[in-house]
């Protein structure tokens, strides 16, 4: 239920979907959908893995913004500190008022 969804993402198999914008309007949408949901976030964080490419988005009511990608099998020390950041995170880190 998009009421208890903390950071929303997307995995794919194949790496070229990261450059369709269908793809990125999914995530836009979970997003959205997490926002309606959850009246007290200010903003929420996502992510998406197509293939072995990652990027983080982050949405608030106004729209999204993406990172760079990176790839997780060759820089796998950002993935493993983008993960443990997600799990560390407070509340307010999360965009909870």
């Amino acid at each position: 239920h998009w009421s208890q969804i903390l950071i929303p993402g997307e995995l794919k198999s194949n790496p070229s979907a990261d450059k369709a914008p269908k793809e990125w309007l999914d995530l836009g949408t979970y997003g959205r959908e997490v926002l309606a949901a959850q009246d007290t976030r200010r903003f929420i964080l996502g992510f998406a893995i197509c293939g072995s490419l990652m990027r983080m988005w982050e949405f608030d009511r106004l729209g999204g913004v993406a990172s760079e990608q990176f790839d997780i099998n060759e820089d796998g020390l950002q993935f493993v500190f983008t993960i443990l950041g997600f799990l560390w995170m407070s509340e307010e880190e999360l965009g909870f008022d």
